[in-house]
């Protein structure tokens, strides 16, 4: 009987594939119950585990080399008997799962590439995986890496939140001094060098641990973040001496701090610029390239041919002459050639002259055999369709008689029952007023005053109803309590996310994880418009009630910053939403949704507190129509854009927006609703919530004690200079290029905006710093741009399989719904969508 430990969990390769549908692994690496890795003892496991099912799900998943996990796998009793060593067999491909992305990361044994580009020796094809370089005795990442247009490749520092350095920064480690995070081990004979997780190795860092990593090309978009200029896509010779003494006026201020180092090389790239870059010889070859500078060229080249030119024109003669008796030699060779075949043609030519003639002998022979008998088939056929044609006309005629008379009976029979309806409604219409009056006459002979006033008081509610006034007289005004804001606001995103994640996990709501926590409150900062979807139950509408009551905006009642609206079935305009000016009264009559007065609402300079709204079932009425006066305020430089009342009096005709007002909406996607337009889709993430997260969800201490303002959100979650990794770039281009692309074989195309592209760029800017790059890609990608995954039909499937492969495994988010999403159009008509 084998040790316990035998059967922990393995990480493992893929070998050898058996028959169509079982295969092999072989074990590398043991991974023990406290998550700590150690190498497979070949005695304990002198084979490959057998894979008895679903093998070549593994072999489509994995490359060659790939390390994943085989969570579960048993001992073969038997065959370990007949064998007298150990066997092992794993059930189905459902016994695999991917390795963490933050463990067993790979190093490379390489120099270290200069920071200032980047560039991977000839050769060298780093890992897929995020991974670190070895050099000099020192560990440098964690790093990730982007392939250049001649197949070379570039390091850039690799963002993860377990073990971050800052922008453009990675890690330096002796390797005598993290031993402890090292996991060695053979593949295929050849031994591999590991770090065990991020986690593990952060435990190391300190002051001295990080190293400037950031490349020459991105060097001045960084410092220029740091409070001087604005990006440009190029300096010329002026703005560089420009910029030169704006650093050195900065410098002298002590502006960088920390980035000293940073500054330096800015400044030698700039002295360089200036000093080196030879401003007279672009001088010459403009006007070397102009009309008057070739003319010049040309009389001096003339003047002077003979000293210029006269040892290689003879060089150049004796040349041509060698290539000419070469080419007259090649030439003869190709007549003869050419000769040869045009003889072949002319003789395959006759042939085929011939055997088309012998086939069109014989064409004409069985035309005229067979012309005289299809001419008589189709007179009979002739004559018996007239047959038919004749008695068919006769039923008809006699049909039409009957329906005409049918018809004439059920129109008298039609006449006389709505005569009878409308009889009887003036009948009991008489009746009731009748009795209307003798009420109305015996009041009046009462001398019942009280009584007479309630008739009036009746018949003005009446009358008011009947003029498309409300029944009440008057309404009260809703009355607003100012919002409490934080003693001390938090310093960083980081901060502000732990603080609502720690108010979600109090409240005995729907769990959220650290990084769904912080996609949440990202998206909301970031867009005017974010969507819930999900089934029923998932949590969604109180998703937005507890985030704004964690950010102490009030409850639903819509008496603070909070407003809770219910949308109709049957909404189609913004009467629905705000309302409507009614000019034959001179009013402004507002919806019932209280939105109207939400936003209109006079606020002092002080409450600079975020207004959020909350439009609950939203699709049950197309979005587009009864939120249309919103949808251009989804593009940031429409932001501050008011909205057109319609009213005449122009201190009143127009809606102001605030840049502080974000809506949250929650959708279902079944029969009864309806389904969300590209344009919408455009502008807005839809987040979805599915199963809630069964991971252990990390509290803080940190809470707030009241309202944090809207300048200070955006401050932390809206940045104003954002750009992606070299890799997120690599990786989102091809998705888009995947999706955009015209292609009959991969069906319709789906375009995607360059509002998505800056959309995500500034989501990954952010969620990136704190969840991972991979993690915010992952995000960025579910809710940006698969919800405009629409088609059908094999060939847009194709384009979902092509899709799939790009994101499968360092995307399991996003690859999750695509696989969801081709399951779904398996099951009906072979239709995709994403809702």
């Amino acid at each position: 009987m084998q040790d316990k430990k035998a059967l922990n969990r393995l990480v493992v390769i893929k070998s050898t594939q058996l028959n169509e549908n079982q295969g092999f692994v072989t074990p590398i690496l043991s991974i023990s119950d406290t998550e700590e890795f150690a190498p497979v003892i070949r005695h304990d496991y002198p084979q490959d585990v057998l894979v008895s099912k679903g093998y070549p799900y593994i072999d489509t998943n994995y490359e060659t080399n790939e390390l994943f996990i085989l969570k579960t796998h048993n001992l073969d009793e038997e065959k370990t008997q007949q064998s007298g060593s150990p066997r092992y067999w794993a059930r189905d491909e459902s016994a695999f799962s991917d390795l963490p992305p933050s463990t067993l990361l790979p190093i490379v044994s390489v120099p270290l590439p200069s920071k200032e580009n980047g560039i991977l020796p000839v050769g060298i094809t780093p890992p897929a995986r995020p991974f670190f370089i070895l050099d000099d005795g020192h560990l440098f990442g964690p790093l990730t890496s982007s392939q250049t247009e001649d197949d070379r490749y570039i390091v850039e520092p690799y963002v993860h939140p377990s073990l971050s350095f800052g922008k453009g920064y990675i890690g330096r480690f002796a390797l005598s001094g993290v031993t402890d995070c090292l996991v060695e081990t053979k593949v295929e004979d050849e031994s591999m060098l590991f770090v065990s997780s991020f986690k593990q190795l952060s435990s190391h860092r300190n002051d001295k641990s990080s190293i400037d990593y950031v490349s020459d090309d991105q060097l001045i978009k960084v410092v220029n973040q740091l409070g001087f200029g604005k990006q440009t896509k190029g300096l010329g010779k002026k703005e560089a001496e420009r910029l030169q003494q704006i650093i050195t006026s900065s410098e002298k201020a002590n502006k960088f701090g920390k980035y000293d180092e940073r500054l330096e090389r800015l400044k030698g790239l700039l002295d360089r610029y200036l000093t080196e870059a030879d401003i007279g010889f672009e001088l010459v070859k403009n006007y070397l390239d102009s009309n008057s500078g070739q003319v010049f060229l040309n009389n001096y080249v003339k003047a002077n041919k003979s000293t210029l030119l006269s040892d290689f024109i003879d060089k150049v003669k004796a040349d041509a002459k060698a290539e000419e008796k070469k080419i007259q030699q090649k030439l003869q060779e190709q007549q003869a050639q050419v000769a040869a075949k045009e003889h072949e043609v002319a003789q395959i030519t006759n042939s085929v002259a011939k055997k088309r003639q012998e086939a069109q002998d014989e064409i004409a022979r069985i035309a005229a055999e067979t012309e005289d008998e299809v001419r008589q088939t189709l007179k009979l056929k002739q004559q018996e369709l007239s047959e038919n044609i004749v008695a068919l006309e006769k039923e008809q005629t006699s049909l039409e008689k009957k329906v005409n008379d049918k018809v004439a009976h059920l129109a008298l029979v039609n006449e006389i029952e709505e005569l009878k309806n409308t009889c009887n409604y003036y009948e009991q219409h008489s009746k009731r007023l009748e009795s209307t009056v003798k009420g109305f006459e015996a009041t009046l002979k009462s001398n019942d005053t009280e009584e007479l006033a309630k008739k009036i008081g009746e018949m003005e509610a009446i009358n008011r109803v009947l003029n498309g006034k409300s029944a009440s007289v008057s309404k009260p005004a809703q009355q607003y309590s100012p919002v409490i804001f934080s003693q001390s606001e938090p310093e960083t995103a980081e901060k502000v996310v732990d603080a609502i994640g720690a108010h979600f996990a109090q409240d005995n709501g729907r769990m959220f994880n650290k990084e769904e926590m912080t996609n949440l409150i990202v998206s909301v900062n970031q867009s005017f418009l974010t969507i819930l979807s999900g089934p029923p139950g998932t949590g969604k509408t109180s998703t937005a009630t507890r985030l704004a009551k964690a950010l102490h905006l009030g409850s639903s009642k819509g008496d603070q910053n909070f407003l809770y609206v219910p949308v109709g079935r049957g909404w189609v305009s913004s009467r629905d939403t705000l309302g409507f000016y009614n000019s034959l009264k001179d009013v402004y009559q507002e919806s019932r949704t209280g939105l109207y007065s939400f936003l209109s609402r006079k606020e002092s300079k002080e409450n600079d507190a975020l207004k959020l709204i909350l439009l609950d079932e939203a699709n049950l009425s197309s979005m587009e129509h009864y939120w249309s006066d919103f949808l251009a305020l989804c593009d940031l430089e429409n932001l501050n854009r008011p909205i057109d009342t319609g009213i005449p009096h122009e201190s009143h005709r127009f809606l102001k927006v605030g840049d502080n007002t974000r809506f949250i909406a929650t959708i279902n996607n079944d029969a009864t609703t309806e389904k969300l337009s590209p344009r919408l889709i455009d502008r807005v993430p839809v987040i979805t919530l599915d199963v809630p997260s069964d991971k252990i969800v990390e509290t803080t201490s940190l809470e707030l004690d009241g309202s944090i303002s809207s300048s200070k959100l955006r401050e932390l979650f809206v940045p104003e200079y954002a750009e992606l990794s070299k890799a997120d770039e690599s990786i989102l281009a091809k998705i888009i290029d995947t999706l955009s692309i015209r292609d009959s074989v991969l069906g319709k195309s789906i375009p995607i905006s360059r509002r998505k592209v800056n959309a995500i760029t500034n989501y990954c800017d952010v969620a990136g710093q704190m969840i991972g790059s991979e993690a915010a890609m992952d995000f960025a990608i579910q809710q940006h741009i698969l919800p405009h995954i629409e088609g059908y039909g094999a060939a847009f499937r194709k384009r979902l399989e092509k899709l799939l492969s790009i994101v499968n495994k360092t995307y399991p988010r996003s690859a999750a719904h695509i696989e969801r999403i081709l399951a779904s159009g398996n099951e009906f008509t072979g239709s995709y969508s994403y809702f």
